[in-house]
């Protein structure tokens, strides 16, 4: 086997081993299609809850960083190697999860009522 051989063998281990990590942190966080197998809250609720972040950054710090403690607690739970749970950046899933909320409350709250 050659260098570029063994590099390519060494790219696909790696990239397999990524897989099976994202797989297993995607089967943890949503086992039944639920974020962190948590509850869906009705959207009005949901709102309500999102209208108390809105324009408070310490209060989104707080939610962000609420939800990146629950990854690492789950992962720790399947005795996830630390260095692996910092790798998969749970403080940036959980930014992106307040990211995706917040377009999903913001179209919620700009969708016509039956009173308009």
């Amino acid at each position: 086997m050659s260098y570029v051989d063994d590099m390519e063998r060494a790219v696909e281990e790696v990239s397999d081993w990524a897989l099976e990590q994202v797989e297993l942190v995607l089967a943890t966080l949503a086992p039944d299609g639920r974020p962190f197998g948590m509850e869906e809250l009705p959207l009005e609720a949901q709102a309500a809850d999102y209208m108390s972040l809105v324009g408070d950054p310490s209060a989104w710090a707080t939610w962000i960083t609420d939800r990146a403690q629950v990854i690492i607690t789950k992962l720790e739970g399947l005795s996830i190697d630390p260095m692996d749970i910092q790798a998969i950046r749970p403080f940036e899933i959980a930014t992106l999860m307040a990211m995706d909320y917040s377009s999903r409350m913001e179209a919620y709250l700009r969708r016509p009522t039956d009173d308009e």
